[in-house]
């Protein structure tokens, strides 16, 4: 009788020979693509987060270590990554023109069932694909309006001034802080909470415990820094640490809050539209109110749909919002030309006086800042689709040869924001911060904005793009008319090594930064 072992080297040898004539497919389908050999895929889980990188094991962050040299090497806009142990083959791709093709047909080109693992909490607009994805789009957007955008004006306008009542920033006029992005993170929840759910919380005011481990507000950052592992890898948080036990604590407090929420505003606007022989404009001025509006009236969309939609929106709505917004004021900091120019555009905007929503589009240059620091560091870094059918690619820039390439039906095609934000062909003198590369006088501005996909573009295009340049437009605007935002170097440190030394970011469900963004801010009032 064969020993065990026995089985398993049989087992192994048979997984190895069924990989390899895979591999030999893939290949023979997609000659002409330049190839690369590893040991594991990058897009697993495993190329997330074991904490190691190398010219055989890649992981995602690879792709930013060598952002210069990664589609240079091969003189090509996209190659094929070909894994010799473990994980699919897949097409990486910095290819503006394809990647747009790709983005705007999502039947010809679909996510696959890797990128749809944010539904732990319920489908949602983010995830769901085809016509289920049509019936969470047409629910979602009209919640995305005109007025919600004000809403959000006058919200975070409110939050600065209610963040400079607070000890760390009223006792002085010259403040370092060890990491901007606590007060950015704290901004974008406290907008998406009170635009999105009517949450009206006070800067230093806790969100709701009751029947939770810890205030709600809470629960979501710790939710949102711990997204990927936590889905991936859910029985960990099971173990008898404490430390695990408050993660798995928080994803618990964050779902029952949200269950609980939906049913209550469920009763309450059920009984309105009796009381009001069911006029409900009044309740769906929030993002909330709407999708629970739609619940009621759409039997195709669920309370676990509405609990899903509204956790992607905690998630996606404040995370990264807040990212950029402290990427934005750092890349400033390095940049004191750049700062003074748009100090000098606010000031002549808005004067002595408060900037209102309508001064949106004239603050355009703000808005070109938010934008340039989203390229330099895209917070969505990837988008995976897969092509529906074998898929011929016909691009002179694609492949160095120019000759066109075939993509097998469902492979793996990771679209490389990265990469795609420094393309030498879209973004001349790419690691430079420049904003006025977003100005309409500028002659590649065109190009810029046609194939810019911080927020992807075609139908899948980001619902809440004005959402969040809205809040970003208004904060920075106030927060650069009243302060000087500058870098505090160590002895003998220059500002590139600095840059080098904190702008680290990791790769996970999004781009953040490993450690703390430290800024200087000098009231500008005061005497220097």
């Amino acid at each position: 009788m064969a020993s065990l072992w026995t089985w398993l080297a049989a087992f192994a040898l048979l997984y190895q020979l069924r990989r390899f004539i895979n591999i030999f497919i893939a290949l023979r389908t997609m000659k002409g693509l330049p190839t690369r050999y590893v040991l594991f895929s990058p897009v697993c889980i495993a190329g997330a987060i074991i904490p190691i990188s190398t010219r055989w094991y890649p992981r995602l962050i690879e792709a930013w270590h060598k952002r210069d040299t990664r589609y240079a090497e091969f003189k090509s806009e996209a190659f094929c990554m070909i894994p010799l142990v473990y994980g699919p083959p897949s097409v990486h791709m910095a290819a503006p023109e394809v990647t747009k093709t790709i983005l705007s047909d999502m039947m010809a080109w679909p996510k696959p069932d890797i990128a749809v693992t944010l539904n732990e909490l319920g489908d949602n607009v983010l995830t769901a694909r085809g016509d289920e994805w049509r019936v969470h789009r047409r629910t979602v957007t009209p919640a995305f309006s005109t007025e919600t955008h004000i809403d959000v004006w006058e919200v975070t306008r409110s939050l600065y001034y209610q963040m400079l009542e607070t000890e760390e920033w009223r006792s002085g006029d010259h403040h370092f802080f060890k990491n901007i992005a606590d007060f950015t993170t704290r901004l974008a929840l406290l907008v998406i909470a009170a635009c999105g759910f009517n949450m009206r919380l006070e800067w230093n005011e806790e969100g709701s415990s009751d029947g939770l481990t810890s205030p709600i507000d809470r629960a979501v950052v710790t939710v949102s820094s711990t997204i990927v592992q936590r889905l991936n890898f859910a029985w960990v948080y099971k173990l008898p640490f404490e430390s695990l036990r408050k993660v798995d604590c928080a994803w618990s407090d964050l779902h029952l809050w949200l269950t609980r929420e939906v049913r209550t505003k469920k009763a309450e606007l059920n009984n309105i539209m009796k009381l009001s022989g069911g006029d409900k404009s009044q309740y769906e001025r929030n993002v909330f109110g709407q999708l629970i509006s739609a619940s009621i009236e759409n039997k195709d969309f669920s309370d676990p749909d509405v609990v899903g939609n509204l956790f992607i929106f905690f998630f996606a709505g404040h995370e990264t919002t807040a990212w950029t917004l402290a990427n934005t004021m750092a890349l400033l900091a390095l940049n004191p030309g750049e700062q003074e120019e748009l100090y000098n555009n606010i000031h002549s905007v808005i004067g002595d006086r408060e900037p209102a929503h309508t001064d949106y589009n004239d603050l355009a240059p703000v808005l070109w800042a938010f934008y340039e620091a989203l390229r330099l560091y895209p917070t969505v870094h990837l988008m995976l689709r897969m092509p529906a059918e074998d898929t011929v690619v016909s691009d002179p820039h694609f492949v160095a040869s120019g000759k066109d390439i075939v993509i097998p039906k469902g492979t793996i095609t990771v679209v490389d924001l990265i990469g795609m934000s420094r393309h030498p062909r879209l973004f001349p003198d790419a690691e430079a911060f420049k904003p006025s590369r977003w100005s309409s006088a500028s002659e590649a501005s065109k190009t810029a904005w046609d194939y810019f996909f911080g927020f992807s573009t075609g139908p899948r295009v980001c619902v809440g793009k004005r959402f969040a340049t809205f809040e970003a437009v208004c904060f920075l605007t106030l927060i650069l008319r009243d302060w000087k935002i500058d870098v505090k170097l160590n002895a003998g440190e220059t500002k590139e090594a600095w840059k080098e030394r904190v702008m680290q970011p990791d790769l996970l469900a999004t781009m953040r930064m490993v450690g703390d963004v430290p800024l200087l801010f000098t009231r500008r009032s005061a005497k220097a």
